[in-house]
């Protein structure tokens, strides 16, 4: 799948209007509006303070619940870069 990027010239500050907004937490294959390159993306995942605080609830119940949030990439904050000129390309929350 090839997501494209559109600039709608009929705003004073352009914003980036995508075909399809729907990101995984996997790579995917995108042109990235800022070097107009097809790229795969590069994925990096990152705990969230909602993922902090819900491993330690776990932990209150039980110790090796509380690792559960920390290993799982549906607990975590996925962000989608370009990997040649490092543009933020998506997002993805954690929970999603």
């Amino acid at each position: 799948m090839i997501i494209f990027f559109f600039e709608d010239p009929s705003l004073n500050n352009p914003t980036n209007i995508f075909l399809n907004q729907r990101w995984g937490r996997h790579s995917i294959e995108v042109v990235c509006p800022n070097c107009h390159t097809t790229v795969r993306t590069r994925v990096e995942t990152s705990s969230t303070i909602i993922t902090i605080i819900l491993a330690i609830l776990l932990a209150l119940f039980c110790l090796c619940l509380g690792l559960i949030p920390l290993c799982m990439s549906s607990c975590k904050k996925t962000i989608h870069y370009c990997p040649n000129c490092n543009y933020i390309l998506g997002k993805v929350d954690e929970f999603e």
